[in-house]
């Protein structure tokens, strides 16, 4: 497509696709097209990014739809989780565990996608089994070296403080973390470079979100700053033409080093919404290149190859853009971030 047309954007949530890659174990990873890829099977990540779609979904449109979802991604969480409250991530389409403990950001994700789902699902048999997960995992919050961990777990707590749900001290974990990502920035930050490293990889815009909401609770005029800093940077690097145009995976952005285009990914879209849309209403004086609209419109043609993302016949999202052309394949990653932009952008 060359252009942005009406009937390329959803006008109703579709999640044929999520329940499609999904069986009584979760979410599959990948997709060959539009089929379900056994051959990569489950990970904790996208297990805990469809946690938090379906949970958003729910509050939204209050609705037991996306019960057996929530319950099926809740189930994987806790059979993953180690005794320690450590997390493996990888487990095969037979059912064997593929790593003792996973990554930084899978634990990361794990608690944001926790928090939220307490804050959205007031089922009781819910909030207990995530009380019971999240204390496992209490003491390690805060242990992270990664700014992105750091940035995905404020987002959780912060959900969690806002459920009104737990009773353990989550203020000073938020204020440790957040803290961490300003050190962080002290170190890395110029005049002409104000980020938190000297490179800028994926989910760029959930770590200056993840400040801003820090401060809401903490009430700390350096998060704020920072924050605003590090969002127009940002924004100065998305948006240097007429639309967005994402870092690619294939390469990034390394200070004073050119800008890769190649492999830009979805994953991008929701948190750079709600990094947009949270400016707006926070800080309406900030004049920005980009906004809400425009990072959502990247998922449907406004991109650098004009080509949408978006299969209106599977309701999948392909799994990126690489050098003039799209990957076709339709994973779990891609596909819930499309979904959770529009959650995000509509509502």
């Amino acid at each position: 497509m060359s252009e942005i047309t009406y009937t390329a954007i959803p006008f109703k949530l579709h999640l044929d696709h999520i329940i499609r890659l999904t069986n009584q174990v979760g979410i599959l990873q990948h997709a060959r097209f539009s089929f379900p890829n056994y051959h990569h099977g489950y990970c904790l990540d996208d297990n805990a990014r469809a946690l938090q779609l379906t949970a958003i979904a729910r509050a939204i449109y209050n609705t037991s739809e996306y019960d057996h979802l929530i319950d099926t991604y809740l189930s994987y969480i806790m059979y993953i989780q180690n005794n320690d409250g450590t997390f493996k991530n990888f487990l095969s389409y037979e059912n064997e565990f593929l790593d003792e403990i996973g990554s930084d950001d899978s634990f990361g994700r794990t608690i944001m996608a926790l928090g939220i789902t307490m804050e959205m699902d007031q089922r009781v048999h819910i909030s207990r089994i995530i009380t019971d997960i999240i204390d496992k995992s209490y003491d390690r919050l805060t242990q992270t070296l990664s700014i992105r961990t750091a940035a995905y777990i404020i987002c959780g707590l912060h959900a969690l403080h806002y459920s009104r749900k737990y009773s353990k001290d989550i203020r000073l974990k938020i204020k440790t973390l957040a803290d961490f990502i300003i050190s962080q920035y002290e170190r890395n930050a110029t005049n002409e470079w104000h980020w938190f490293e000297e490179y800028i990889t994926y989910d760029n815009a959930l770590i200056p979100y993840a400040l801003f909401l820090s401060n809401e609770i903490i009430k700390d005029h350096r998060y704020e700053e920072v924050g605003i800093l590090a969002t127009i940077f940002l924004d100065s690097i998305l948006f240097k033409g007429e639309y967005l145009a994402l870092i690619g995976n294939n390469g990034w952005y390394s200070k004073n080093q050119p800008i890769s285009t190649i492999g830009q990914q979805p994953i991008e879209i929701p948190s750079m919404i709600l990094l947009y849309k949270k400016i707006n209403l926070r800080y309406p004086q900030i004049k920005l290149k980009g906004t809400s609209q425009k990072c959502y419109e990247w998922l449907f043609g406004k991109n650098n190859i004009k080509q949408s993302l978006y299969d209106k016949e599977t309701k999948g999202c392909s799994d990126g853009i690489e050098k003039n052309t799209i990957n076709y394949n339709q994973g779990a990653e891609s596909t819930i971030s499309l979904w959770q932009a529009y959650l995000f952008f509509n509502h």
